[in-house]
């Protein structure tokens, strides 16, 4: 069962879409819009970006994944991609290997703008993905954890203060 709230997927459905808006595709002409959940409830977005020189192109999923590690972000919800075709197309293998280097099994969301929806997990859609023994632990790994732990910290306190706030309000209306 996935970690992630109905409200969450269609926050991230909406921001994969509006990425894929922003698409360069003049080559293949085939649009692809990514966004991330942070643990904190942020998105990060990306979208495809083509070059004459096919190997040099960058995925919508790579491209998000790239702003976040370049904000510093190391954790990981979920996230969605969302292409034209018809069911919603899944990410290529570069992609996932790139997820399954960063995250663990990432809940994924794929979309369409014609409303269709799929949801999957990295597990499903990559079994075996590359894992070089001798590399040891990323050093950011311990951030990850740390993120995590921030974020469900700022999410508690928020609660807390929401559940303190409706009492308040409900002793006020009596």
């Amino acid at each position: 069962m996935s970690r992630v709230a109905k409200a969450d997927w269609d926050r991230l459905a909406e921001a994969a879409l509006e990425a894929r808006r922003n698409a360069y595709a003049p080559y293949s002409r085939f649009q692809v819009g990514a966004a991330i959940l942070l643990p904190d409830g942020e998105i990060v977005s990306g979208a495809n970006v083509e070059n004459a020189s096919y190997g040099l192109a960058l995925c919508a999923e790579r491209n998000a994944f790239g702003t976040a590690m370049a904000q510093g972000r190391r954790a990981f919800t979920a996230i969605a991609v969302a292409t034209q075709s018809s069911p919603p197309g899944p990410p290529c293998g570069l992609c996932l290997q790139t997820m399954a280097e960063l995250c663990e099994d990432i809940d994924i969301l794929l979309v369409n703008p014609a409303g269709e929806r799929q949801r999957t997990k990295l597990s499903r859609l990559m079994g075996q993905p590359f894992r070089w023994k001798g590399a040891g632990t990323p050093s950011w790994k311990g951030e990850k954890k740390a993120q995590t732990k921030k974020a469900q910290t700022k999410k508690a306190q928020t609660k807390k203060a929401q559940t303190k706030k409706a009492r308040g309000a409900s002793k006020a209306a009596t």
